[in-house]
């Protein structure tokens, strides 16, 4: 943001953060105090001309927003704030004298009025004129202003001073006299909290807490379930005084802020947690117990506090016990649940059973028992527990997050229910546009019968459906698993008119898809033939995001391998390497560009090293050898060329180069066999000036393939 624009949004918003100190929650100023103009066209004519005002300064055009606005003062003299965007216009002009004189004249003509004396400071501090700022601060609040933003900003430069009495006693003012004191009553608690953090021994940090303590508490009595910040910081504080009961009190308003049992204790226990103090808050909260055995919260806090720290054995025990109460709570159900569900036990069935008797309409018990049939690969039955647990979140206005529906989507498509698959990955696409990739990836474990008949479907979906594209382009991901690429590529092309429609291009670019939509397309149209159709796509990818490695270093592959536009693919495959300077594949292409262009040595170099990172991938092992073999290091190239065949012994190119040195591929497969070097590798290298294609170069990484130490070539995993 520029600094006139930042100013302007100050001026708007009147909120601040003190130097170094914890932000300050926004506090929205009133608008500026305007009269009436006497006759009504006039007003409607002023408030016109600052419309366009606005809409030039969008533009970036301040002589148009500097025109607009001193129209606009001469037709309506009194409104404040075009004074001060005239000034930043002037600003943004280059003429500082002339901004400070606008709005001098609207001080004259409100000189008891402090909003002029905070315009005007407002415009010294993006002048960087501190010292006057600070005059016209003082000014503003010596004439009584109700506004926070000159108390907040003076008590802001006495802090970034580590003067924090001034700040403080500034901002305690402030709160004596502001419309809204709450606003600066964080600020002031921002103030201690701060000088608690600059403490110069550990009593100046203890006694800075204790004077935070008592206005973070009536920040606290105005917390409520959309915002219990000051409920969190009042805990940390007593925790940091050791006042340990104090912190169980406080996180028990927390949970009787949220009201809802599961929420409250999950984000209890991870705070508690969290903290290097957590077994003094654990030993507080036992000691509470202790007094008061019935508190089901206290005992789901150190449950959770367990198994949070991996004591699983204490937190079992704990849940166990709350299950035999006469009312036991639904989160002990839904976390002993998950416990059961991580050691893979068949007793978590029972539980989550047992907690939907009790609580047959709650939506995490029917959420945790979803993915329970789901685990189970009980498809058909998960169906109806997903779509409950759905409705039971969206009533209570709770959004589902994305791995339930990835994993409804899977589901769906397991029992055959290719629509309810579509929509809810279109849901968990629109959620997070990585949900494709984790959906993707959960692709390998379906039978290749599913996956035709899910095509099957997929592609026979109506025009008119509202999922048309995701349909195809989940079609496309099924196509590609099973390398029908051709039907892929079909299949894509079926898709491309969807992004005709400039709402559907601009949906996909901001969830993220549209540039994998491109790549993907790329990818097929290079595995069938198509490689200046292929670039073109790569290209659009790029396009969209300029820092898509894996098209980069996919096109500059591809390039490599043509013997085509070797300096651009250069230059791709090095902005690949920007972005991630280790992966073996990408230093293999910027290798193989160099071999393409007969510069041996640095190929050498650089396969060597992508080698060195990734020794079992049969390309990079394949090149090596290659590159040896036109270095006239023809040990060195068998054995590379061996180690490749026996890393992918059904490489056909491969197969035939060794063949034709006067080798058996099939006895080299064998570890025994010991490879006799063969006349013809006293010569040239066949074949060596146009080095193979491997089948398996290009493809893009495996859409949800978790990353692997071993294997990171994103041009291998199809």
């Amino acid at each position: 943001m520029r600094p006139i624009a930042a100013a302007l949004l100050l001026a708007l918003c009147g909120c601040s953060v003190l130097g170094g100190g914890r932000p300050s929650p926004a506090n929205h100023m009133s608008p500026p105090r305007r009269p009436l103009v006497s006759r009504q066209m006039r007003f409607a004519d002023a408030l016109a001309t600052f419309a366009v005002g606005l809409i030039a300064d969008i533009a970036d055009d301040p002589d148009a927003v500097l025109t607009n606005c001193l129209r606009l003062i001469a037709l309506d003299p009194d409104s404040d704030a075009t004074y001060l965007r005239a000034s930043l216009a002037y600003l943004e002009k280059g003429e500082s004298d002339k901004a400070i004189k606008i709005l001098e004249r609207l001080k004259r003509r409100k000189r008891r009025d402090p909003l002029p004396y905070i315009y005007l400071a407002i415009v010294y501090e993006t002048m960087g004129r501190n010292d006057q700022a600070t005059l016209c601060y003082r000014r503003a609040i010596k004439l009584g202003s109700d506004d926070p933003v000159p108390y907040q900003r003076l008590a802001s430069g006495y802090t970034s001073k580590n003067d924090f009495e001034r700040a403080a006693a500034v901002l305690e003012k402030g709160v004596r006299i502001v419309r809204d004191p709450s606003v600066l009553l964080a600020a002031l608690a921002d103030v201690h909290l701060l000088r608690a953090d600059r403490a110069p021994s550990e009593a100046a940090k203890l006694q800075a807490l204790a004077d935070a303590a008592p206005i973070v508490e009536k920040l606290a009595q105005e917390a409520s379930a959309d915002n219990t910040t000051s409920l969190w910081i009042l805990a940390g504080i007593y925790a940091d005084l050791h006042h340990y009961r104090k912190v169980v009190q406080t996180l028990a308003r927390v949970g009787s802020v949220v009201n809802d049992e599961l929420l409250a204790t999950t984000s209890i226990a991870y705070w508690v947690t969290t903290r290097d103090d957590w077994q003094d808050i654990v030993a507080a909260v036992e000691k509470e117990v202790s007094s008061d055995p019935t508190n089901h919260d206290l005992r789901l806090w150190l449950a959770g506090i367990f198994r949070n720290k991996g004591e699983t054995t204490k937190a079992v025990a704990l849940y166990r016990a709350l299950l035999k109460e006469p009312d036991p709570p639904r989160t002990a159900y839904i976390d002993l649940a998950r416990i059961l569900l991580e050691r893979g036990e068949e007793e978590a069935r029972q539980v989550i059973e047992e907690g939907l008797q009790r609580f047959p309409d709650d939506a995490d018990l029917h959420n945790i028992y979803a993915y329970f049939l789901f685990s189970q690969k009980l498809y058909r039955d998960a169906l109806p527990v997903y779509e409950a647990a759905e409705k039971r979140l969206l009533d209570q206005s709770r959004q589902p997050n994305t791995a339930f529906h990835v994993n409804y989507a899977l589901a769906a498509l397991n029992a055959g229910s290719i629509e309810v698959a579509a929509r809810q990955l279109a849901k968990a696409i629109e959620m997070n546009p990585q949900a494709l990739s984790a959906f993707s990836k959960s692709l390998a474990d379906l039978p290749e019968e599913t996956i035709r008949h899910a095509i099957a479907v997929l592609t026979s979906a109506s025009a008119e459906s509202d999922l048309r594209g995701t349909l195809l382009f989940l079609a496309a991901f099924l196509q590609i698993r099973l390398h029908d690429f051709q039907q892929a590529y079909q299949t894509f092309q079926k898709l491309m008119p969807i992004l005709t429609s400039q709402e559907t291009r601009k949906n996909l670019q901001e969830s993220g898809v549209l540039d994998d939509l491109y790549f993907y397309y790329g990818m097929v149209a290079e595995r069938t033939g198509r490689f200046d159709e292929a670039a073109q796509h790569f290209e659009r990818c790029i396009e969209i995001k300029p820092d898509a490695a894996e098209a980069l270093n996919y096109l500059a592959y591809m390039w490599a391998e043509l013997g085509t536009n070797l300096t651009k693919a250069q230059k791709y495959v090095q902005r690949a390497l920007s972005k991630d300077p280790e992966n073996p594949a990408y230093i293999d292409t910027l290798g193989w560009i160099y071999y393409m262009r007969g510069d041996y040595s640095n190929a050498l170099r650089e396969i060597q090293r992508a080698y060195d990172r990734l020794p079992r991938d049969p390309t990079i092992t394949e090149h090596l050898g290659d590159v040896h073999a036109r270095l006239d290091n023809k040990k060195e190239a068998l054995k590379y060329w061996i180690k490749a065949l026996k890393q992918q012994p059904d490489n056909p190119k491969l197969r035939h180069k060794l063949e034709e040195m006067g080798l058996i591929p099939d006895s080299l497969v064998s570890e025994e066999s010991q490879p006799i070097l063969p006349e013809a590798l006293t010569g040239h290298s066949p074949d060596s000036s146009n080095p193979p294609q491997d089948e398996n170069r290009g493809s893009p990484p495996e859409p949800c393939a978790a990353p692997s130490s071993e294997k990171t070539d994103p041009r291998s995993t199809f």
